[in-house]
């Protein structure tokens, strides 16, 4: 029993180590240069737009506002379709911080090092602590983790690559007869990525089955099939509070136009190789070499992991071999789905075309090829026995290329904007309007030419209440008419007049228009979900309860199997 607990604490040591070597490499790589400046980007004014709004409804009581009080007052609506984890993270720091540069750097750094801690505990279950080193600090160097933030700026997305490994790695707890607390991992993790960014979830939908299929256990089919179909069930009951309102209203926004589904956006454009696209912008034509240089050195990861399984064929029936041809399975399938040859099957999914761009595929196949590659790297030291340099050098060239494009490609050539000019940003997000995409479908701009908050004539206004979700005011004698409001129509929006229930409409520009008659009259305009929103919330609430109850009784036992331990490691060997 001695030498058994003193296995563990070594084995506790090491992980703390690695993970704290891990935490190291990524600030000294990922966090510092952000340090000297946040990329710029035009996703990251709309994030922290989101952010204020989240913000803005907690500090009301509000904990999932559905409508947002941005765009001088008219407001906007895609707070209601936007996942909200990375925003509400954001808003969190924001609390804290007191200002949006720390609040970003916080948020970024969060994400990276999460991710490559999970794919250090992914692989680390399979190999053991340096291989889980591995694993982390070659999920933190690939080309498009790094491109999300330096090049583009797309927060949500980067913040989906730091909860993907644990997606992965609890399914394949499960696959190879793990225990339903798995199950509840699992979909705490599934349900987190969707409630952080929908295209990655999509992307992760269609590669799963091809990696469960490969690396489940079908020996034990029945039961792996039964914990599989609770995670799933419980997953679509903690998250039915989004997919509702997905679901039910997307039509009505604007981001569902055709516009944004052509040009830029359109998903032919940018099918591998992209340099093969005629591109009418010089930057376009280097973004599309930026694209194709990444996708090129992520799937050469998986090399080591195919003359592994090769020479090991005969060993196929063992876990390792099954997660490793699961592995690279995986990521050429998501790299034949980001390939023109898969064309056809973007053409008849419209759903799969709302991904809009298809190099969003290497989420996945950047995963599943460093999860590849870790594996099996040092494995292949152990079959090429005194000729290893033929697996170092190559292994280690491949990396060095890496990081070398990172710094020259992606680092230093960003637009990054210092602590000092960041009020700049915060000027602009007060100065202009939320991106149209996020208005209801009816929304103008020419809405914003009378930004009176009340337009009533000649009839006198007094208003008594102005917040996000309500607006209350008076309306003096006058003429019969109908009022303006400079607020957004969207169908929620309900009215009364004097107590009475009232007619809301819109105007030509999408604004909501209110009738009244000649007399005094007291107007509330207020914002009502309607009841299956509200039944999803109570449902999505009732599974969320249960995930962290189970959860919490699973920490309780851990506690209690440390405090355990540590008393016999007191009382020395039994």
């Amino acid at each position: 029993m001695g030498s058994y607990i003193e296995t563990l604490e070594e084995l506790e040591r090491s992980n703390l180590i690695c993970l704290a070597l891990l935490l190291l490499f990524c600030f000294l790589f990922f966090g510092l240069p952000l340090l000297y400046g946040v990329p710029s980007g035009f996703d990251m004014i709309t994030d922290i737009r989101f952010a204020t709004a989240l913000r803005d409804g907690l500090s009301s009581g509000h904990l999932f506002p559905g409508w947002a009080n941005d765009n001088f007052g008219f407001g906007s609506v895609g707070i209601r379709f936007y996942p909200p984890i990375a925003m509400y993270t954001l808003a969190f720091a924001d609390m804290v911080v007191g200002d949006w540069f720390g609040a970003l750097w916080l948020n970024l750094l969060f994400w990276m090092v999460l991710g490559s801690a999970g794919m250090y505990f992914f692989v680390k279950e399979w190999g053991g602590p340096l291989q889980g080193l591995l694993a982390g600090v070659t999920y933190a160097i690939v080309p498009q983790h790094l491109n999300e933030i330096f090049q583009f700026f797309l927060y949500a997305e980067f913040a989906a690559w730091g909860i993907t490994p644990f997606c992965f790695l609890f399914v394949t707890r499960i696959c190879r007869n793990g225990t339903w607390k798995d199950v509840v991992l699992f979909s705490i993790s599934y349900s987190l990525l969707i409630l952080t960014h929908i295209p990655t979830t999509i992307i992760i939908s269609f590669c799963l089955p091809v990696y469960v299929l490969i690396v489940l256990d079908w020996r034990n089919f029945k039961p792996i099939a039964v914990r599989l179909a609770g995670a799933i069930g419980l997953t679509l009951a903690a998250t039915s509070f989004r997919l509702v309102t997905l679901a039910g209203e997307y039509n009505l926004l604007a981001h569902n136009n055709e516009k944004y589904a052509n040009g830029f956006f359109e998903y032919a454009e940018w099918l591998f190789p992209n340099v093969l696209a005629i591109r009418n912008h010089f930057l376009y034509v280097l973004t599309s070499w930026l694209f194709d240089l990444s996708i090129v050195m992520t799937v050469c990861l998986t090399i080591p992991a195919i003359i592994w399984l090769a020479k090991t064929y005969d060993t196929k029936s063992e876990s390792i071999w099954r997660i490793q041809a699961a592995a690279v399975a995986t990521t050429w399938f998501a790299f034949f789905m980001l390939s023109r040859p898969s064309q056809f099957i973007w053409d008849r999914l419209a759903f799969l075309q709302k991904i809009q761009f298809p190099w969003r595929w290497l989420s996945v196949l950047a995963m599943c090829a460093v999860l590849a590659f870790s594996l099996a790297v040092p494995r292949l030291l152990a079959v090429f026995k005194n000729r290893e340099r033929f697996v170092v050098y190559p292994a280690l060239a491949l990396i060095v290329t890496i990081i070398l494009f990172n710094i020259t490609q992606i680092i230093i050539p960003s637009a990054p904007i210092p602590k000092a000019e960041f009020v700049k940003v915060e000027k602009k997000i007060a100065e202009e309007p939320m991106f149209e995409g996020w208005w209801p479908i009816w929304a103008k701009y020419e809405a914003f030419d009378n930004a009176e908050r009340v337009t009533s004539g000649d009839r006198s206004i007094t208003i008594t209440k102005w917040e996000s979700e309500v607006r209350e005011f008076s309306v003096a004698k006058g003429d019969s008419m109908s009022l303006r409001i400079a607020t957004f129509y969207y169908p929620y929006w309900k009215a009364t007049l004097n107590g009475q229930p009232a007619e809301v409409s819109r105007d030509e520009n999408g604004v909501i228009t209110v009738p009244v008659q000649a007399e005094t009259t007291k107007v509330r305009l207020y914002f009502e979900e309607p009841v299956i929103n509200r039944l999803a919330s109570y449902v999505s609430l009732t599974a969320w309860i249960l995930l962290l109850f189970v959860i919490g009784a699973g920490l309780v036992e851990i506690g209690r199997t440390g405090r355990t331990r540590n008393t016999l490691s007191t009382t020395g060997p039994a």
